[in-house]
């Protein structure tokens, strides 16, 4: 692995929790819901989603395909609401944290099925 992107440099070193809701989300479903075409000749991809401060594209869409997600979402964002996300089409989720062993008492208890592990961002290699 390289150092992170320039959009990210800022982080590096920074910890993050990464939370998985123990849902399976099939990512062709999730892409699916976004109505994607690639018909000749103009090559569109079709409608672009609106982007939403603080969310990745596919947040919305695998929301539609996996509702259980939600409760995620609602749970980390409690924790630090400026800083989460989803990554990629799911069904994990990234949370910044600077006190991680109190976020991960934070994150409800009633979830046996979760699985949460501490983790940092990488910096510059050398």
């Amino acid at each position: 692995l390289g150092p992170p992107p320039p959009e990210y440099s800022g982080w590096a070193g920074n910890t993050i929790l990464l939370v998985h809701p123990g849902v399976a989300v099939s990512s062709g479903a999730v892409f699916s819901t976004l109505g994607l075409t690639n018909p000749p000749p103009d090559n569109t991809l079709g409608p672009e989603p609106a982007p939403v401060p603080g969310e990745n594209d596919l947040f919305k869409p695998a929301l539609k395909v996996a509702p259980a997600l939600s409760e995620v979402a609602e749970a980390i964002e409690k924790i630090n609401p400026a800083h989460w996300g989803l990554s990629g089409s799911g069904a994990t989720f990234w949370l910044e944290s600077h006190s991680p062993e109190m976020d991960l008492e934070r994150l409800p208890a009633s979830q046996s099925g979760w699985l949460a592990l501490k983790t940092a961002i990488a910096g510059p290699s050398g």
